[in-house]
């Protein structure tokens, strides 16, 4: 679990809000890409974060290596960081 500390609005994040996407996006979904934060809970299987860590979370959570085969929507089609605690 992450609390987040600060948040950046950028164009991608006008164009899901306004409907000016030429990709897919969630309806009415969540948005912001950019955030960073502190881990505040972690699961039993996490091994390599712990609580106090500074992160700042992937949105796009099928594009995490830059090396996938499919195209990247900029997780567009993906909930955003725009909640106070978004999971990892």
């Amino acid at each position: 679990l992450i609390k987040v500390h600060a948040v950046a609005l950028n164009y991608r994040d006008a164009n899901i809000s306004n409907g000016g996407n030429p990709w897919p996006v969630t309806p009415r979904g969540i948005i912001d890409n950019d955030a960073a934060g502190e881990i505040i809970g972690v699961g039993d299987q996490l091994e390599f974060l712990k609580i106090g860590d500074r992160v700042m979370p992937n949105t796009d959570t099928k594009n995490l290596t830059v090396r996938e085969p499919t195209r990247s929507w900029l997780a567009a089609d993906e909930d955003g960081r725009f909640g106070r605690f978004p999971g990892v």
